[in-house]
């Protein structure tokens, strides 16, 4: 029985192998106002976000770091938006952040975020 257990075990992984996903990572920053200096951004919220389905989320690290993946194909005209309290958000699609594609049908592979939230214009 265990050996089935093994054995069933590992065609799961093999099928996920062969069923690929994507994967986000990258990174958000700020602009410090009186410098030209990028500041990484804790908890910076990054959400994935395809028609109807339910957003997909992420919150970026201490060093601004975030990473997310699901298994499954994700279509170019899905969203990718970061926003982070004090700070005005950014939207992206998938098209604009794929960098790796594979299969016949050229499904994103990887996404590479560089996000530099602004500050709300003076005033607002």
């Amino acid at each position: 029985m265990r050996r089935a257990s093994w054995i069933l075990l590992g065609c799961v992984f093999v099928s996920a192998g062969c069923d690929r996903g994507w994967n986000l990572q990258g990174r958000v920053r700020t602009r410090a106002p009186s410098s030209e200096e990028a500041l990484p951004v804790d908890g910076a919220t990054v959400q994935v976000g395809c028609n109807d389905d339910v957003p997909l989320q992420a919150q970026s690290n201490a060093k601004g770091v975030v990473n997310l993946s699901r298994l499954g194909p994700i279509a170019d005209d899905c969203t990718v938006e970061v926003s982070a309290p004090g700070l005005e958000s950014q939207t992206f699609t998938v098209a604009e952040l794929c960098t790796h594609r594979y299969g016949p049908d050229e499904v994103c592979g990887t996404l590479e975020l560089d996000a530099v939230l602004a500050p709300p214009p003076v005033g607002e």
